[in-house]
């Protein structure tokens, strides 16, 4: 096996863990792209965001929230949800 084989048979088999992981997120996500959230962590401090993406975790496909603005806007911070934490859709 030459590079350009080697380069090739690995570009193609990151093609196929790319495509399994959007299929495993598709078939197993809780709250899809746009859905309105409310995150309330461990200490009781809630968060309202929307779904902006659904990303695979070590511990299983979790939303990926950014908060709103108290004018509804959506903001560029992140609301990182832990797996203590609640999340439930508005």
């Amino acid at each position: 096996m030459d590079k350009t084989e080697f380069t090739k048979r690995y570009n193609d088999l990151k093609g196929q863990i790319e495509q399994l992981k959007k299929e495993y997120i598709r078939s197993n996500t809780i709250f899809p792209v746009g859905t309105k959230v409310k995150v309330t962590s461990s200490n009781g401090k809630a968060r309202v965001g929307v779904v902006v993406d659904n990303i695979v975790d070590i511990y299983d496909v979790r939303p990926y929230v950014m908060q709103l603005t108290k004018e509804g806007y959506v903001s560029k911070r992140r609301i990182l949800i832990w797996p203590v934490d609640t999340v439930e859709r508005i």
